[in-house]
């Protein structure tokens, strides 16, 4: 039975961004510098940093293979800065793209032809996407297939540039502010800058897809669902798309009223009475117009309240229809996998939360217990359900055991003590290994139920407290804790050993190691020293205890005798509450 515990911690403080703690009598220039280290290197507060490290350990470790590998400079790519960063290039992207075409379709009635001067919001809005450029080449590059981070300025400068760098530049020019300028410009210029202009402003919106995801990580924080976010994702997607339609359409029928120089009636912007050299015509109308037609030409929904005769025009309209057609069948798939769901064992997973919500209805279970209980599936299956011994019992013993040691590749690496023993010795501890999963303050053993198992841990952080209440110290991953009972003959008593987070442990039962030890004698002459060393420790760490106890006894007895102390504190001590799941 797992119980309970609320855990104070009473170790010396350890940093837990893994950086060296500055001196006492730090200057506010090295605890500014320090601050804006804490802001660059990998945070948990950041979206996807528990996805590539499950722990805490794993984290520090990051952070010091980034102070390792990479200069001072580099930006990890789950920083704090990196939330605050795409929290706002998200929303400037979205105003960009709505903003940039409008302008260039619409130049005429938009900038001041007088002056031909950009207003100070513009100029602070391509001021932030140079910015952003520079951002770019200094933060590490993550790659999700693989769970790694590029730490190395010279990747990071290849990445980008074989990416979106070609987007972001041209981003940062004004080609509305060109478009502008070209007016002065003779017929076949202006004609031929404005369709360059026009080509080249869409190669930015490929950092559409970017932005969506960085504002999913906006979203995230309001508890937005996958369901709700896919919808979400579609509208804005669908807004943009029409808007953009809406603007090249004005565009590229100017271009074409240009170049075809029949008279106004064979174009539908004449029909339309809103023609570029039509007077009295707000900046509203036209586009209110464009976005009409636009919408039944992008959906199918029909031609419009005016008839296509231009050939130019016939083009374009029918490629927008197209476009329009492979769109809403983009729209048909994600539908789809929002009512059938990507995989089955998400769907299993879903399933299985929906009965724990019952049982803890039908049981009237308190929230705080319902929170752990939905913690531990999470845990435990990570939001994916399959019933695995279904799935086994269709392979060879053979795939069983190679599969179950991919399993366990990242606990091999991790315990020191596996690297003492031969790989087939190793594989057949393995066999015998249980996983078991311990959310945080919950009691993993205790010394009054016996210690009959080995624990190595495969990620988390565990707290050994011993039976005179002092907390030894604490474990993580690849650490292991239990041998000492088994091989030392006077240990000192361990009262609890429990989780200060969520825990992944593997379980190693006492007969299993005897079998274990049959199988390789070296492996009693392996967990045996390692035993006697941590036996070593504890029976320091106890005597030092029972040495500064008997020294504050005789100080007070000192002080009483002299008549110093005529009051004292009462020092309560901590009592721990041992609840049951």
């Amino acid at each position: 039975m797992k119980s309970h515990i609320v855990h104070h911690c009473e170790l010396k403080n350890i940093s837990q961004n893994g950086l060296p703690k500055l001196p006492p009598k730090s200057g506010y220039f090295r605890k500014l510098l320090r601050k804006i280290q804490l802001e660059l290197i990998v945070s948990p507060e950041n979206y996807d940093t528990r996805f590539f490290f499950r722990s805490t350990a794993a984290i520090r470790a990051e952070i010091q293979r980034h102070r390792r590998l990479s200069k001072s400079y580099i930006i990890h790519p789950f920083s704090k800065f990196r939330i605050k960063f795409e929290m706002i290039m998200s929303i400037l992207w979205f105003i960009q793209f709505a903003k940039n075409p409008l302008i260039t379709a619409f130049f005429e009635t938009t900038i001041d032809e007088d002056t031909g001067q950009l207003s100070t919001f513009h100029i602070i809005l391509h001021l932030c996407t140079v910015f952003n450029i520079i951002v770019c080449f200094l933060t590490g590059t993550p790659k999700f297939q693989t769970k790694e981070v590029i730490l190395q300025p010279r990747s990071i400068a290849k990445h980008y540039l074989l990416t979106f760098f070609l987007c972001d530049i041209i981003s940062a020019i004004p080609f509305y502010y060109i478009a502008a300028k070209v007016e002065k410009l003779n017929f076949f210029q202006h004609r031929t800058i404005l369709f360059l202009v026009t080509i080249i402003e869409m190669i930015s919106f490929a950092r559409l897809s970017t932005a969506l995801r960085y504002f999913r990580r906006i979203t995230s924080k309001f508890g937005l669902t996958h369901t709700s976010w896919k919808i979400t994702d579609l509208v804005i997607k669908s807004l943009f798309l029409v808007h953009w339609a809406a603007c090249y359409i004005y565009t590229i029928s100017k271009i074409l009223l240009d170049i075809s120089r029949t008279t106004k009636a064979n174009s539908w912007l004449g029909m339309a009475k809103i023609e570029p050299f039509r007077e009295k015509v707000t900046t509203w109308e036209r586009y209110v117009q464009c976005l009409l037609i636009g919408i039944c030409h992008f959906f199918g929904a029909g031609y419009g309240q005016y008839e296509i005769i231009n050939q130019g025009e016939i083009i374009l309209f029918s490629f927008i229809m197209v476009c329009g057609h492979f769109y809403k069948t983009y729209i048909a798939a994600v539908v789809l996998q929002l009512f059938m769901t990507t995989t089955a064992s998400t769907i299993k997973y879903r399933e299985v939360l929906n009965q724990l919500d019952t049982y803890c209805s039908k049981n009237k279970l308190s929230p705080s217990i319902r929170r752990r209980l939905t913690l531990f599936y999470e845990h435990r299956f990570n939001k994916h359900y399959f019933k695995e011994e279904a799935i086994l019992n269709t392979l060879s013993q053979h795939l069983k055991y190679e599969i179950y040691l991919h399993s366990c590749k990242a606990l091999l690496e991790k315990v020191a003590l596996f690297r003492s023993l031969s790989r087939s010795t190793v594989g057949v501890i393995m066999g015998y290994l249980k996983r078991e999963v311990f959310l945080p303050n919950e009691v993993i053993m205790k010394q009054q139920l016996g210690a009959d198992s080995i624990y190595f841990i495969a990620f988390g952080t565990v707290a050994i407290i011993l039976d005179s209440e002092l907390e030894y110290k604490h474990l993580q991953d690849g650490d292991h804790f239990g041998l000492v009972p088994m091989f030392a003959k006077k240990e000192p008593k361990l009262s609890i050993v429990v989780s200060l987070e969520c825990t992944e442990v593997f379980k190693l039962h006492q007969k299993d190691l005897e079998r274990c030890i049959v199988f390789d004698e070296e492996v009693y002459n392996v967990f045996k020293k390692a035993a006697l060393e941590r036996h070593k420790e504890l029976i320091t760490i106890s005597e030092n205890n029972k040495a500064n106890k008997n020294t504050l006894t005789s100080d007070v007895l000192y002080q009483l005798r002299k008549g110093k102390i005529l009051e004292h504190s009462h020092y309560s001590r901590r009592v721990r509450h041992h609840t049951s799941l």
